[in-house]
């Protein structure tokens, strides 16, 4: 028999029975993967929109395996066949490697290939200063505009309108409307994205609020994505004196666990860019990341706004918005061992305040889904549906702390739930963040909170800045 009926014979008949268990196998694998690693519930991006990197890249492993296994005792390739493969995955090992080598060296950053490293609503930022513990910091004396996604839309594949926004700062490169006069700042409100504000106009971010109901200049030392610990050090990076200032510091409930740990990872690295986040690898899957195509439908519900509420046959009518959301208090409780670290980075800030010879206090802002449940309609089913899903205990935690260590504080809980049973919403209804409204409410409830505590009345007049 001819060596080409020998090939026709091993692909047909008997042949092909005998490969069928191995196709059934890899066919069952397959299906395994597909329903068994994906994360319908996923808050983040994940790769081709359903698995996370580290279950793609084990499932694709395990694939991997599985086909040289079948080429060897299901297909029985020829020796020939083999070096070929081997030269083959030889080649891309050697591309491969090097490249992760160089990732991980920090000879060169993947993440550069698709666009600018430290990017915030289309802003570059200035480059991470690891003496200085910044991550990164707004470019002084910026004006610049365009269109924004809120952040959820952008995670969970939500439709949503892109926001146009402004972006302004001063001369620290931080946002903020200051006077041009003689007139000194005598607020200062560190924090991150919630009090920089980005999708709301300048004149309406929480500093700006703060300073038109007190009477006194408020000045925002806030960049966003930072965690408590650049929070302090942003501040110390202004040279700002802190003589008979009142310096508030605005802790974001859960967000700022997150970030905290996010800074100690960078800061413990040793380097700037950690691998794997600015490999080869890391950077090539990033571009097959889409948003989790079910997540948007397991976080939205519904809010009613009071501008056109009205009772019809005893129901509550009006024009209807559907309102997502990002934590939970159970997701935030799973963050809650960072909350030593946080409380001391506090503390430690208050003690250095009050040796300054300023003042100190501590204003939570409360998660999204602690203000509105039980005011939002879920569906039966829904991930939210049953209640208790928003209280967690970072806030009663938080406060047990201020009480301990005499540190005045203020939860906004209260006064964001209760205008959001009025029927007005406080935050966007596809973002994270506080709205205009939100910030409103915020600056008027800490406006009222300094007057009955009079925190913010000092006897003498701001120091100036220390040069």
């Amino acid at each position: 028999m001819c060596q080409g009926e020998q090939r026709e014979e091993r692909g047909s008949g008997p042949g092909w029975r005998r490969h069928a268990p191995w196709l059934i196998v890899l066919l069952g694998l397959l299906a395994g993967a597909w329903s068994g690693t994906g994360a319908p519930g996923a808050e983040m991006l994940a790769v081709f929109g359903r698995w996370r990197d580290g279950w793609f890249l084990m499932h694709l492993g395990l694939l991997w395996v599985w086909g040289l296994a079948w080429l060897r005792w299901g297909w029985s390739i020829s020796p020939r066949s083999w070096r070929r493969l081997g030269a083959l995955h030889l080649g891309g090992l050697l591309i491969l490697v090097p490249a992760e080598f160089a990732a991980w060296a920090e000879w060169f950053d993947f993440r550069a290939l698709g666009g600018p490293l430290h990017e915030r609503f289309g802003i570059t930022y200035g480059a991470a200063s690891k003496g200085a513990g910044l991550r990164w910091r707004g470019t002084p004396d910026l004006k610049v505009t365009g269109f924004a996604l809120p952040d959820i839309a952008k995670r969970l594949a939500v439709p949503a309108e892109p926001v146009a926004y402004r972006f302004e700062t001063d001369r620290y490169g931080l946002r903020n409307v200051l006077d041009t006069g003689a007139r000194e700042p005598s607020l200062l409100c560190l924090g991150d994205s919630l009090v920089v504000g980005g999708l709301v106009p300048i004149e309406s971010t929480l500093a700006a609020r703060l300073s038109a109901e007190t009477g006194q200049l408020a000045m925002c030392v806030a960049e966003v994505a930072y965690g408590p610990q650049e929070e302090v050090l942003r501040l110390e990076s202004t040279g700002l004196a802190l003589r008979n200032r009142l310096v508030l510091q605005f802790a974001f409930e859960g967000n700022d666990l997150i970030d905290s740990k996010t800074w100690r990872k960078w800061i413990s690295a040793g380097r700037d860019a950690p691998w794997p986040r600015a490999g080869f690898t890391k950077c090539l899957l990033a571009l097959a990341q889409r948003p989790v195509a079910v997540a948007g439908s397991l976080r939205g519900g519904i809010f009613t706004h009071a501008a056109e509420r009205q009772v019809t046959g005893g129901d509550l009518v009006g024009r209807r918005e559907e309102v997502f959301f990002m934590y939970s208090g159970a997701r935030i409780d799973r963050e809650l061992g960072e909350l030593p670290v946080v409380e001391e980075v506090y503390r430690a800030c208050a003690q250095r305040v009050d040796a300054a010879g300023g003042r100190y206090c501590l204003v939570l802002i409360p998660h999204k889904l602690r203000v509105l449940e039980g005011l939002v309609e879920f569906p039966a089913g829904h991930k939210f549906a049953d209640p208790g899903q928003g209280p967690s205990a970072f806030a009663p935690s938080l406060a047990e702390f201020c009480r301990d260590a005499g540190l005045p504080f203020l939860d906004l809980t209260g006064a964001l739930r209760e205008a959001a049973a009025a029927g007005t919403l406080p935050y966007f209804a596809k973002d994270t963040h506080l709205n205009q409204a939100g910030l409103a409410l915020c600056a008027r409830a800490v406006a009222a909170w300094l007057g009955e505590t009079g925190l913010a009345d000092f006897s003498q007049a701001p120091a100036a800045r220390e040069e």
